[in-house]
């Protein structure tokens, strides 16, 4: 389970951008997707490492898998608010609009990597 979840932040990286990139021009805005895209790869990534590695009790590990997602969208949301500049209200649009579209991507990949993994 733990590759299954570091590969999808993985390919995610092409996801985000080109989802970033289609937002942005909905939005009018310019900015670069592709950081944006990499430092949310390294953070999902870094995150998972940190719940398989330093977490032992089973409770702990469903706790930190929640407050994972919580610090990963929290994080997406500065780095949009940082890079497209768009104001609280829009920021927030285009932030509940790209986590909307991100976890189906992230189920949609995880449910097409299983047969790699397995």
């Amino acid at each position: 389970m733990f590759m299954l979840s570091v590969l999808t932040y993985l390919f995610l990286v092409f996801v985000n951008k080109f989802l970033l990139d289609m937002l942005a021009k909905y939005f009018g805005v310019e900015g670069k997707a592709f950081d944006i895209a990499i430092v949310l790869a390294a953070v999902g990534v870094g995150l998972e490492f940190f719940r398989f590695f330093c977490l032992t009790s089973e409770d702990l590990v469903y706790l930190m898998s929640a407050l994972n997602y919580v610090i990963y969208y929290v994080i997406a949301f500065f780095l949009i608010q940082r890079t497209y500049g768009l104001g609280f209200f829009w920021g927030i649009v285009m932030w509940l609009v790209f986590c909307l579209c991100e976890v189906f991507f992230y189920v949609t990949l995880s449910m097409l990597l299983i047969p790699l993994i397995f």
